[in-house]
């Protein structure tokens, strides 16, 4: 027997199609599924999307400091979980994926299942397991759903859901997603997960079961052998069959192109009821109801509506209307100027520690606009910071006194030591101004000649001409000569090497703690400790250069307070202000007074919008204690790396080192191939050169996000390490 499904509108009222998609569902199946669901739409078919978001909920209840618990693949939720719950399903989640959806040209509207008594629940109690706020769906009102079809809307559903107590319960969405697609008569459900599908051998993505029996899933369920997150996929699939859903097609989420092929499927016939000869081979785990006697194996009769699940996490791509990433490559190309080596990708949008691009791909960002983004993307306390102030005032001339200024001064007093500042707009601009004001003040103190600055080989202190010269590499200063004269580099970390370039002429010593963009160096113990007493003993100013690892980076507010080192002249920018353009120079003792009226300025530098900015940051940074964080995920990562790196072919890892949250894996080839790999499945690093590869994620980000990118490095390391060495150049 074949049964058929609908694929044009029968009075009216097409087939339903509801979406779920899974918390680890990437973007690209994201946006696969705002176009599969126009193109059902536009065959005569009515979606119905379901959605979730565990991933930000737990990277909210990571920011709020709620710990996040599971049992058997389902959250447990207490009062203070569930207020996160709610604000991340039904206002963020919920609302991206109606603006996605209507980007494409789909009609969409965005419930709860609170509203309208769509979704109402009972407390979840089971395995003797104290779940707080977790319900089990009691019943559906399919009413509102069904108007907002009959209106021509495509309907958005939170999980969150009603109780009969007044309060509202955190529904798992799979099992919301089911409740559904039975409530409104459904014929199929189609539900992302994080996995290729059902797997017979965990440690083998090969292995998936095309199709299971509502029988064969009672069995499995009973017998112990689905564990995790497929548990409650599992019971929420054998549920929705059981209540006449002909089938359940677990897809999966990390491949785009799988809800497009279910979609077409369906859109061809061969969906529920169609028997094996009447469908192809495909993506997936198929759940399908005990065949009647005498059938074959062929699926119940769907109702008069069909129903897809497609759940996502994630938040919802960016689709439809604006060009898409290689419409804007080449209009940049076009326009600007090529002194970047850009990578394939357009950035629209982020959240935390995840970005988005314009074709609605997502990525967790270990890169973090190179170490600016200490707070990650998107936050509304910053936001809030500067919406406030642009309405008050975004310039005015340092000719006058600025409040915010004079409070960022004395608030970064506080946590570094140094006594005086002066803000510019960059870390080029700050070291620059280190320069000067090194200079200034050997001819001061010194004499004439007393102009030369000792930096180190590999270091980095910007593209301006002085910070140029006081740059330790040839590369960034080829074609740029003659440079500005009196700099001396020594090998970093060396300190007899600085010892002996010291001349009468000499009037500071300039240093990055940490090497950043020469590969994360990490000097042995004591470096900055020797030289704060040289500096001392021979009369020379000690700079240090803190535009990358200030700003708690290295698990402290700057990287020489590890040895308690306070140098006469510090540089920070970057995480300062989380992206605002700002750079900070601060000084202690003479240094402090060296410039005056006339010897130094900066149009912009200390403005009101930047300095807003900065002071927001440090609100956040000192509240939720991210200097510690950075610490502590720091010695996180470096165990796991290691360990990660024990595991391959040896030779091929020549270091793993950093401090905090700036960390780096030296490898003897590849490097730009295990960043393409990574880029690949959804994580962005940043390769230097062809043997390091850079690690700069947010300071608050998710311990759970964390872990991920690491894992998917680890593995984009096995590969790499496994290939010929001509295949990674």
């Amino acid at each position: 027997m074949r049964a058929t499904v609908p694929t044009r509108p029968r009075r009216g009222r097409g087939p339903r199609l509801p979406t779920r998609t899974g918390p680890g569902v990437p973007a690209p199946a994201g946006a696969s599924v705002v176009r599969a669901v126009a193109d059902l739409r536009a065959g005569g078919w009515r979606p119905v999307l379901v959605h979730g978001g565990g991933t930000q909920i737990t990277a909210w209840l990571d920011r709020a400091g709620i710990p996040a618990r599971f049992h058997q693949g389902r959250r447990i939720t207490d009062e203070a979980a569930l207020e996160v719950v709610e604000m991340v399903l039904s206002a963020q989640v919920n609302k991206a994926w109606v603006a996605a959806l209507q980007q494409a040209g789909v009609r969409a509207a965005g419930v709860s299942g609170r509203d309208g008594g769509l979704l109402v629940a009972r407390p979840r109690v089971e395995d003797g397991v104290a779940w707080g706020r977790v319900g089990v769906v009691h019943r559906v009102d399919p009413a509102l759903v069904e108007s907002l079809l009959d209106a021509g809307f495509c309907p958005v559903i939170s999980p969150v859901s009603a109780g009969e107590d007044g309060g509202a319960f955190n529904v798992n969405a799979d099992e919301a997603a089911a409740a559904v697609a039975v409530a409104l008569g459904a014929g199929a459900l189609l539900v992302l997960t994080d996995v290729p599908g059902l797997l017979q051998d965990l440690n083998d993505p090969g292995s998936v079961v095309a199709e299971l029996t509502a029988a064969r899933a009672r069995e499995m369920l009973r017998d112990g052998v689905l564990q995790g997150g497929m548990r409650p996929k599992v019971e929420s699939a054998l549920a929705a069959v059981e209540g006449g859903v002909g089938l359940v097609h677990l897809l999966d989420g990390t491949d785009p192109d799988a809800v497009t092929w279910a979609a077409a499927a369906l859109l061809e016939g061969q969906g529920p009821g169609a028997g094996d000869a009447g469908r192809r081979a495909g993506p997936g785990t198929r759940i399908i109801a005990d065949p009647a006697p005498g059938t074959a194996g062929s699926s119940p009769v769907p109702g008069t509506g069909f129903a897809a699940a497609l759940g996502t996490g994630l938040p919802a791509p960016v689709a439809g209307g604006a060009p898409d990433a290689a419409a804007w490559i080449e209009r940049g190309r076009r326009v600007l100027m090529g002194n970047y080596g850009r990578l394939p990708v357009v950035l629209a949008s982020g959240s935390g520690a995840q970005v988005r691009d314009v074709d609605g791909r997502t990525w967790l960002d270990f890169v973090g606009g190179l170490a600016v983004n200490g707070l990650g993307h998107g936050s509304e306390e910053v936001a809030r910071a500067l919406a406030e102030q642009a309405r008050q005032m975004i310039h005015c001339s340092n000719l006058y006194w600025i409040p915010r200024q004079i409070e960022l001064a004395e608030r970064l007093s506080r946590i570094t030591g140094l006594e005086k500042w002066f803000f510019c707009n960059s870390g080029a601009e700050a070291n620059e101004a280190a320069v000067k004001l090194a200079r200034r003040w050997g001819v001061q103190n010194k004499g004439p000649e007393a102009y030369e600055i000792i930096t180190a080989a590999g270091s980095f202190h910007g593209r301006t001409m002085g910070a140029l010269a006081a740059t330790g590499q040839a590369k960034y200063q080829d074609g740029f000569g003659p440079m500005v004269p009196g700099f001396r580099y020594v090998p970093f970390g060396d300190i007899e090497a600085v010892e002996a370039a010291v001349t009468p002429n000499t009037c500071a010593v300039m240093v990055e703690p940490i090497q950043g963009e020469g590969g994360v160096n990490v000097p042995r113990g004591g470096y900055l400790r020797a030289l704060r007493d040289l500096s001392d003993r021979r009369g020379l100013l000690l700079i240090i250069d803190e535009v990358q690892t200030g700003m708690g980076r290295t698990g402290r507010w700057l990287a020489c307070h590890h040895e308690d080192v306070l140098p006469d002249v510090v540089t920070m920018a970057k995480a300062l202000a989380n992206g605002v353009p700002i750079g900070a120079v601060g000084a202690r003792g003479a240094a402090a007074e060296v410039l005056t009226p006339g010897t130094h300025a900066s149009t912009f530098g200390g403005n009101p919008l930047a300095c807003a900015a900065a002071l927001a940051v440090l609100d956040i940074f000192e509240r939720e204690g991210l200097v510690d964080r950075a610490a502590r995920l720091g010695e996180l990562a470096l165990g796991r790396l290691r360990s990660a790196a024990q595991g391959l072919p040896e030779g091929f890892v020549v270091d793993v080192r950093g401090r905090g949250l700036i960390l780096a894996v030296e490898v003897r080839r590849g490097a730009g191939r295990v960043a393409e790999i990574c880029r690949e499945r959804g994580l962005l690093v940043n390769a230097i050169g062809d043997t390091v590869i850079r690690i700069l994620p947010p300071l608050n980000i998710g311990e759970d996000e964390l872990v991920r990118g690491l894992d998917l490095l680890a593995a984009a390391l096995s590969e790499v390490a496994a290939a010929p060495a001509g295949a990674t150049s």
